[in-house]
């Protein structure tokens, strides 16, 4: 029973809507603190029926919805944005095949579950994945993906299958990029892939080495943003160069670069490294952030 009298117009005024339209519904949007999951439950119901192709579900409160069981039935969605939820889909549940961007935010659900919606979308082309919970590992196989978006804490990262990649954003908690034997490259590399967006932290060797690695698997990068995180270093960096001597570098593409640093003598270093190995760069952007 709803007590307040506002929400309890608010929800009488959105039921009266929903039940007096007629035709499908394209785009469905709630922004809300109501905590009443019957009353949410209901217009989810609702929505599945009526063809809905866009939805956003941003739940305000410390509290997370549990989404609908009806929500995995919807056929149509192209755009998902979800944040503040919590997805538990039934045993039969085979992802969204017509979804195209993907927008995960402060959302629980596990391994499989992410893996499952990642995989069954072969048309997505947009992925965000933002402060996650229950999930640890991330595998992305997803031959349409263009831009990719991350901010969390992750034990596992793969790309399995993404040849059309042409911005990624990585900006993790802790040092998981970096973790076991750092390769010269990835496995395959991404032609497309022409704007990166990195967080780093440039008083560890491992994490720059990874980042270094990263770049040497974007042959055709245009446009490099790079932010220096604001963490102690773990490990020495005064064989920094050394290690840089051990691989060919070229970033024969690179034009672009816009650099936040702290002012340290290893981002310093990265810079004339940078300086040294694009030979057609054609703008360095290069901005002081304080601690």
């Amino acid at each position: 029973m709803i007590k307040n009298p506002r929400i309890y117009k608010l929800v009488n005024f959105v039921n009266r809507v929903l039940l007096r339209h007629k035709g499908s519904i394209q785009r469905f949007e709630l922004s809300t603190y109501l905590q009443q999951d019957y009353v949410i439950d209901s217009w989810i119901l609702f929505l599945s029926k009526n063809g809905i192709k866009e939805i956003l579900l941003k739940f305000l409160t410390g509290k997370r919805y549990e989404v609908h069981s009806s929500f995995f039935s919807y056929e149509a969605i192209c755009c998902l944005n979800l944040c503040g939820c919590i997805l538990k889909p039934p045993p039969m549940f085979k992802g969204f095949s017509n979804l195209r961007s993907l927008n995960l935010e402060t959302v629980t659900l596990a391994d499989e579950v992410l893996e499952i919606m990642i995989s069954s979308c072969t048309n997505l082309e947009i992925l965000r994945l933002v402060r996650l919970k229950g999930c640890s590992c991330i595998k992305i196989c997803a031959p349409n993906l263009h831009h990719f978006y991350l901010e969390d804490e992750f034990d596992y990262i793969c790309f399995i299958d993404a040849p059309h990649l042409s911005f990624v954003s990585i900006n993790l908690y802790r040092n998981f990029l970096a973790m076991g034997n750092i390769p010269k490259r990835l496995p395959v590399t991404y032609d497309r892939l022409k704007s990166i967006s990195l967080n780093i932290n440039f008083k560890d060797l491992k994490e720059t080495l990874v980042m270094l690695c990263l770049l040497q698997s974007f042959p055709n990068l245009q446009e490099l943003k790079m932010e220096a995180a604001i963490e102690d270093a773990r490990k020495d960096v005064e064989d920094f160069w050394e290690a840089l001597g051990l691989w060919n570098y070229s970033m024969n593409q690179l034009r672009v670069i816009n650099i936040f640093i702290l002012g340290e003598c290893s981002e310093l270093q990265f810079i004339e490294f940078l300086l040294a190995y694009s030979p057609v760069l054609e703008i360095l952007s290069v901005n002081h952030i304080s601690e």
